[in-house]
């Protein structure tokens, strides 16, 4: 019963209930190794989506120690591995993408899986792979496995070079991801590299309303410096 209402509230997004759920699975399992996997997996995909990585990836290691082949657990260790710092290191990124790919060899070409491997394609320097897992990213009940797709696939033509492809996967991410602070910056950062400087500091200006970070704010002073504008530049060195 526990597993059933988990599951329920976790496709209807409500992610706490899922969690509370799943712990009482936990609770209830008396050793059952077959109802604690699918609490810890619950619980690990819960988590995610409530943005808590190192509980989603305690849960999914839990998982894999109950039924090491899940290709569902697999995938989502090595997408939270990944996601739980910004630049990972050489080891995190080699255990997620054993995870990653031993997940594609098990189970169902999975969205999760293409997002964790594009990823590592991207820090690997290799855009031509990141697109192709990128763009095997299928419409999903989670809107989100879209949103960071268009990104990756952005990323990777940024990474060639091409700016204005690079543009138009930003755009189609920012349709629905309007308020995601990260993509207005990475489209500021496509601006000033097509030498549109009024449209890069409006693309900063509103990753910053959204969330301060002192990145997206060094870049904006630098684009303002090198487009002249003074007053602006000023106001973003107070």
């Amino acid at each position: 019963a526990y597993i059933g209402q988990g599951d329920c509230a976790l496709a209807l997004q409500h992610w706490e209930s899922a969690a509370m759920a799943y712990r009482g699975a936990v609770r209830k399992s008396r050793g059952d190794r077959e109802l604690l996997f699918a609490a810890y997996r619950g619980l690990g995909n819960a988590h995610r989506s409530m943005g808590n990585i190192d509980k989603s990836i305690l849960g999914f290691r839990k998982a894999i120690a109950e039924q090491s082949d899940d290709s569902i657990a697999l995938a989502g260790l090595g997408e939270a591995l990944l996601s739980r710092d910004e630049n990972p290191s050489v080891e995190t990124i080699a255990e997620a993408e054993r995870h990653l790919t031993y997940a594609l060899e098990t189970g169902p070409d999975g969205n999760v899986v293409h997002l964790g491997l594009g990823k590592i394609a991207l820090v690997q320097g290799d855009p031509e792979k990141a697109h192709e897992h990128f763009a095997k990213i299928k419409e999903a009940a989670n809107p989100q496995h879209e949103v960071v797709a268009f990104i990756g696939q952005g990323d990777a033509a940024l990474l060639q070079g091409n700016a204005n492809d690079a543009h138009q996967f930003y755009l189609q991410a920012l349709d629905k991801a309007p308020n995601n602070a990260a993509l207005h910056a990475r489209l500021g950062t496509v601006h000033a590299r097509i030498n549109s400087g009024n449209s890069a500091l409006r693309s900063f200006q509103r990753s910053l309303a959204i969330e301060e970070n002192i990145d997206v704010l060094k870049k904006a002073l630098d684009t303002a410096l090198a487009h002249g504008f003074i007053t602006m530049a000023v106001d973003f060195a107070d």
